[in-house]
């Protein structure tokens, strides 16, 4: 009696039953379809399926991985992600996923107050700067809603970046040793002039931008800077990069990466990874075309250039803002180490012992900077 009593109410509620066989076909397809590891249209990796522990449910940390799990796995996911943005503009927003569309196809992250991150790392910047007898320069590079302001939604609420990057410095201008590089008017400058200094579709600055703060952190070392002009320039189309990625937006205008057939002659990833250049030309062929630049992000590589006239060497800490600008480096530095705190497992206290007065350059993006949580390892 129960049987056909929970039978005919199913069928005289449809909706039920059809919310009943959705739920059931859902979960065969989660427990029959392959996990995804990566995200191409995302540029990220995605949550994979956690291991049962009571620990984990004690805690409520195995429930938050598991709801993430469902989220991020859920079966025709790209669709549902390419749906949901459609849906938005057909509703006339210019919002998803945190990133707003601006003027001229350009697209910018929303960032409304520093992170809670931001005075630690700050105060990690300090104490290693006074813990470190060497010439030490800061480069906090500002982002794209900061510089290209006539681009940005009218009334959009957003951080003062150059108050705080400014700020910062100002705490810092009594320590002897180090050295602050202010490239906002350098990248002003050029994108009033009609140069493209940051991507429309990626938080990053474009090679120009970088080679423009190349200029500003020569002038701060006291060392000419290396005119690109001869150079040739290389073109990689069709890039759409990370903020795309979150926007999904099916009419994005594509990127174009530009970069300069720079040679070296030795290039050590991790200590074994060797390669004779500094372009991963088989990541032009995915989504995330960035990466060609020093093959991606690594805790720590080390190039040897051509530059034979010289024998200075340079010891970078960065994020990825730095990627496309290390390689105008390479024509004033014979030899240039690459760390990446985000990736770095070593110990950052026995390398400065080890690369004893070798200069150090410190280079992030202000929106990385205010969140990363991996800066405190330059004092490990």
């Amino acid at each position: 009696m129960k049987g056909k009593k929970l039978s005919g109410n199913i069928k005289s509620c449809p909706t039920a039953a059809i919310l009943f066989g959705f739920t059931v076909v859902m979960l065969i397809l989660y427990l029959a379809l392959p996990q995804t590891e990566f995200s191409d249209a995302e540029n990220r990796y995605l949550t994979q399926r956690p291991r049962f522990n009571l620990a984990g449910i004690k805690d409520g940390s195995y429930m938050e991985s598991f709801d993430n799990y469902t989220k991020e796995q859920l079966p025709f996911r790209e669709f549902f992600v390419k749906l949901k943005a459609v849906s938005e503009m057909i509703l006339l927003k210019k919002e998803n996923n945190n990133i707003v569309l601006g003027k001229d196809g350009y697209m910018f992250e929303k960032l409304f107050s520093p992170g809670k991150r931001l005075e630690k790392n700050e105060e990690c910047i300090k104490k290693f700067t006074e813990d470190n007898d060497r010439e030490i320069y800061l480069l906090i590079a500002p982002n794209s809603f900061e510089i290209l302001k006539e681009k940005v939604p009218e009334g959009l609420p957003r951080i003062d970046e150059k108050k705080y990057i400014d700020g910062f410095y100002s705490d810092l201008s009594s320590k002897e040793n180090l050295h602050t590089i202010d490239v906002y008017d350098e990248l002003r400058t050029g994108s009033k002039a009609g140069k493209q200094v940051f991507y429309k579709t990626d938080h990053h600055w474009t090679t120009f931008g970088a080679y423009l703060s190349y200029g500003k952190i020569c002038e701060s070392m006291g060392i000419e800077k290396e005119e690109y002009t001869d150079h040739k320039v290389n073109l990689v189309n069709d890039f759409y990069g990370t903020y795309q990625a979150k926007y999904k937006s099916p009419f994005a205008v594509p990127d174009t990466i530009e970069y300069y057939d720079i040679k070296i002659e030795d290039y050590v990833i991790n200590g074994t990874e060797e390669h004779k250049g500094l372009y991963d030309m088989e990541k032009t062929e995915i989504y995330d075309k960035y990466a060609m630049f020093l093959w991606g992000n690594y805790g720590i590589s080390e190039i040897i250039s051509e530059k034979t006239s010289t024998k200075d060497e340079l010891i970078v800490i960065k994020d990825s803002y730095a990627n496309c600008l290390i390689p105008f480096l390479t024509g004033n530095f014979r030899r240039i180490v690459i760390i990446d705190p985000r990736y770095y497992g070593g110990s950052l206290k026995e390398l400065m012992e080890k690369e004893k007065g070798t200069p150090v350059l410190i280079l992030y993006n202000f929106s990385n900077f205010n969140e990363d949580s991996n800066i405190y390892k330059i004092l490990k």
